[in-house]
């Protein structure tokens, strides 16, 4: 899941995207797991990290 976060706040991908590359077949699957280890949904992580 770290290397999840870092892609989402590094990368405009897609999140079903991201969850592929960290080995999830299943986006909402993916979304689900990163909410119960992050606290957070992906895009909610990723506008929280976001830059500029």
């Amino acid at each position: 899941m770290e290397a999840a976060a870092r892609s989402l706040e590094m990368t405009p991908d897609p999140v079903a995207e991201v969850a592929r590359r960290v080995g999830f077949a299943d986006p909402l699957y993916f979304s689900r797991r990163f909410r119960a280890r992050a606290g957070l949904s992906p895009s909610a992580h990723r506008a929280r990290h976001r830059t500029g």
